[in-house]
């Protein structure tokens, strides 16, 4: 099947973007360490809509962690979790 799209277009990276997966486009973010904490014991061995309610509230489009400090560098995780403690429990 051929396309009419350039490689190394707007188009073409944009389509190579979605479709990369997710942990990828994550490397050397803060967001890594999100998508691993999902992926462990700590979650996935609780209740299906405790895991719900912990994805919602991080991936929320306003006012997530996610949101607010996924593209942050790792390095900053320990500031980034006071800061987070310190929203949830205003």
């Amino acid at each position: 099947m051929k396309s009419d799209v350039r490689i190394g277009s707007a188009e073409y990276v944009a389509a190579l973007a979605a479709a990369a997966p997710e942990g990828e486009v994550s490397k050397g973010k803060f967001r890594e360490i999100i998508l691993a904490y999902l992926d462990s014991a700590d979650v996935t061995l609780l209740a299906l809509h405790t895991q719900a309610d912990i994805r919602k509230s991080l991936h929320h489009p306003a006012h997530a962690i996610d949101v607010r400090f996924g593209d942050a560098p790792p390095a900053l995780s320990m500031r980034i979790r006071a800061q987070a403690l310190a929203c949830a429990t205003r």
